[in-house]
């Protein structure tokens, strides 16, 4: 019997079953051919990479004269059973008969119990590896990098690339968050190694690790911008090419194209990056006071992240702002790991 994914729940007790394209390609990205044999080992996997919620396997097995029709249904993240149901045919000629009295009996028992399966806390991001814990690690990176910024994400996709070190997107996010850090030299390296490693990945993970490349390693921003607009022509509302381009357009001193591309990329994920973005392109404009609350939006929306603070410390500081200075300060100062890096712009600030 052939073993379908359940994607998702959309009322009781109907489901969204993953297609059999979208199957191929998650195999792909396992680095696995996509008419590889799904062992229940295999399709555990798929589920999790595909942030479905349920698989569900069956069988026939012959009892004398008659047949014995089981279904399962297993749960994505933790291999539990949700739900099972035997029905028995008398015959060859009832056998469908069968499989459609256990179907029902099943679909009963999943409306109730898909209800209660938990989301998985942090879907797994689509890219080329064949180890699920290291995409495991770069998943929580993003997420973490979304809510808390750079800093605290690095170590998620430093473990990544321990973990699978062929894994090209590993090595270009962990060259992303050295580059936001401003330890260029490194970051150049781990994006190097990723544009190494571009013919191993999706056409999207090529597009990011090429752009990067270009953007930084060699300085090429036309490259970098053609790129770009090869990502956006094959995907239109990628949040990532949306908010790269802005810093491409940046960096070539065209603002307002910038703060246009950094606000379509807010209104599709509401995330830390695309705040920062926004807010240090409004203070290069000298537009301070949209500045400040776009930085509040972030704090409003439970974002986070060192580069925040710093530049209401930059903000206060034009100002003229010493009690607005010494509060960006005194936040940094229950953060070991950030002091030193205030105490830097405190010193710049003395002199």
């Amino acid at each position: 019997m052939k073993q379908a994914l359940a994607s998702s729940l959309r009322q009781s007790p109907f489901l969204n079953v993953l297609s059999d394209n979208r199957v191929s390609q998650t195999l792909r990205l396992m680095t696995r051919p996509t008419n590889t044999l799904l062992t229940p080992e295999i399709i555990q996997e798929i589920c999790q990479r595909t942030d479905s919620k349920a698989w569900i396997a069956g069988s026939i097995a012959s009892l004398g004269s008659e047949y014995v029709v089981s279904l399962k249904t297993v749960n994505c993240q933790n291999g539990d059973t949700l739900a099972q149901t035997q029905a028995t045919a008398a015959n060859k000629e009832k056998v469908l008969d069968a499989l459609g009295e256990a179907a029902s009996k099943l679909r009963s028992e999943l409306g109730e119990s898909l209800v209660n399966v938990k989301k998985f806390d942090v879907p797994l991001s689509h890219a080329t590896t064949s180890s699920l814990e290291s995409l495991k690690a770069a998943s929580l990176g993003n997420k973490t990098l979304h809510e808390q910024g750079s800093e605290a994400a690095l170590p998620f996709f430093r473990h990544a690339v321990e973990l699978d070190p062929n894994f090209a997107s590993g090595y270009l996010s962990l060259g992303k968050m050295y580059n936001n850090s401003g330890q260029s030299e490194r970051s150049n390296e781990l994006l190097t190694k990723a544009y190494s490693l571009r013919e191993r990945t999706s056409e999207r993970e090529r597009f990011d690790i090429e752009s990067m490349y270009f953007e930084h390693v060699t300085g090429d921003l036309e490259s970098a911008t053609r790129v770009f607009r090869e990502w956006l022509g094959s995907y239109p509302r990628d949040r990532a090419a949306l908010g790269n381009l802005a810093l491409i357009y940046s960096a070539k001193g065209q603002y307002e194209e910038a703060v246009e591309l950094d606000h379509e990329s807010l209104q599709l994920v509401p995330d830390v990056i695309g705040y920062i973005n926004l807010e240090w392109v409004l203070i290069t404009l000298n537009r301070f006071p949209e500045s400040r609350r776009t930085i509040q939006d972030a704090f409003d929306h439970k974002l986070d992240a060192e580069q925040l603070h710093f530049h209401l410390y930059l903000l206060a500081f034009l100002d003229g702002d010493e009690k607005g200075m010494a509060e960006q300060v005194a936040w940094s100062e229950s953060k070991p790991e950030i002091i030193p890096r205030f105490l830097t712009r405190e010193s710049a600030v003395a002199a």
